[in-house]
């Protein structure tokens, strides 16, 4: 940092590192920002190499407590919307999206619980809060819950994956996650395809 600039002593994450860059605009100009920033680069990537952070399954906080209260109060409102749709109540457009909602919610609260549950100077952290790798819903599904997924006609399945990656998946559970997967895969795979053809064209 240049020298008239205060001395940051606090971590410094990846959310802080564009309000840091936004700051250093404001007191500098655009010209003056361009080899501070490469400064930054290189420092990071130096100590990117040297720090050897790295993170396996054994990292990953466990959840199972507090999943299974969430858990059971998301399958007692959805059978609460499933009675209420056979007495007539209820239309199948508005059951179907009652319980997408329902286990939305308990997803949003298992991805809430994942980082305070994190080692505070694990190494997890460190690739979470820095923006480096993954975001905290690639946490959840690793280590909380996998959730709702999209079946090959775009529309979400009423019927969740409870399990995460960490705990395993069934035969069953398994092979309906990979359509949403492979349909990303396929997806992309075309776009690309398209754009070249634009590009040449």
């Amino acid at each position: 940092m240049p020298d008239d600039f205060p001395f940051i002593n606090k971590t410094v994450t990846g959310p802080e590192l564009s309000r840091l860059v936004e700051d250093l605009i404001v007191r500098y100009g655009l010209e003056a920002v361009g080899p501070i920033l490469d400064k930054i680069k290189d420092f990071g990537f130096l100590y990117a190499t040297k720090s050897g952070t790295t993170w396996g399954i054994t990292d990953l906080p466990d959840l199972s407590a507090d999943k299974e209260e969430i858990v059971r109060e998301a399958r007692k409102k959805e059978e609460e919307i499933y009675q209420n749709f056979k007495k007539g109540l209820l239309s199948e457009e508005e059951r179907y999206r009652m319980v997408v909602e329902v286990w939305r919610a308990a997803v949003d609260k298992i991805t809430e619980i994942v980082p305070k549950r994190l080692e505070p100077d694990g190494s997890v952290t460190d690739l979470f809060l820095s923006r480096a790798r993954g975001s905290v819903l690639n946490l959840s599904q690793m280590a909380g819950m996998k959730g709702l997924i999209i079946n090959t006609a775009s529309r979400i399945i009423d019927f969740p994956i409870i399990p995460s990656f960490k705990e395993g998946l069934s035969p069953l559970e398994y092979f309906t996650t990979t359509h949403g997967a492979r349909k990303g895969l396929a997806d992309t795979a075309l776009k690309t395809a398209k754009a070249g053809y634009q590009t040449r064209r």
